[in-house]
């Protein structure tokens, strides 16, 4: 693992405003360089009612900058960090009552995007004490680090109309984490 002093690449990215998207800027710069990131639960860090950003967007009489910053993260990341986040609404809940075996259960994850809902998964066996395996089929180039990071292991395709000739086995778990629409599949009646 790097030194985080070491790595040029790491450094304030000054062309985020106003408490907006650095945070995410950094964290995707951290695991880009081949750090680690983990839940801390004995750390807690509160802004209190949005204190710290109310006063600093009072004082330059600024609201939009959330709204003039994401294209700032979008063209440095080729993301958009509203619309990519890998949020499945429900997940959670649908997870909840997956029983596991002794086997390590394999979950076959489409498209996670950023990741939301892998680490989701990821953390759900984790809680269980229970052992997975996760394999993430990606089409964007541009979600492949976070995938690498969180699945383990990465299939990177251009389409997915001959998904079953590129995954081996069978899954206990398939997860979908994109709409259809947006899916590269030329006949969506025959993918499933």
């Amino acid at each position: 693992m790097p030194n985080l002093f070491d790595v040029p690449e790491i450094r304030a990215d000054y062309r985020y405003v106003l408490c907006d998207f650095e945070d995410d800027d950094f964290s995707a710069t951290l695991r880009r360089s081949g750090f680690r990131q983990i839940l801390a639960k004995d750390t807690f860090v509160h802004h209190f009612g949005g204190v710290t950003l109310n006063e600093v967007r009072t004082t330059h009489g600024n609201y939009k900058t959330i709204i003039e910053m994401r294209p700032v993260f979008q063209h440095k990341w080729g993301i958009d960090p509203w619309t990519s986040r890998g949020h499945l609404v429900f997940l959670e809940q649908i997870i909840k009552d997956f029983s596991t075996g002794e086997t390590p259960s394999r979950v076959l994850f489409i498209e996670p995007m950023f990741g939301e809902g892998l680490l989701t998964v990821r953390n759900h066996f984790r809680r269980l004490q229970t052992p997975v395996i996760i394999d993430a089929i990606v089409t964007r180039e541009q979600y492949m680090m976070e995938a690498a990071y969180m699945a383990d292991s990465v299939i990177r395709l251009t389409s997915l109309d001959h998904l079953p000739d590129r995954v081996n086995g069978t899954y206990d778990m398939v997860i979908l984490g994109a709409f259809l629409n947006v899916v590269p599949i030329s006949d969506i009646i025959s993918f499933f």
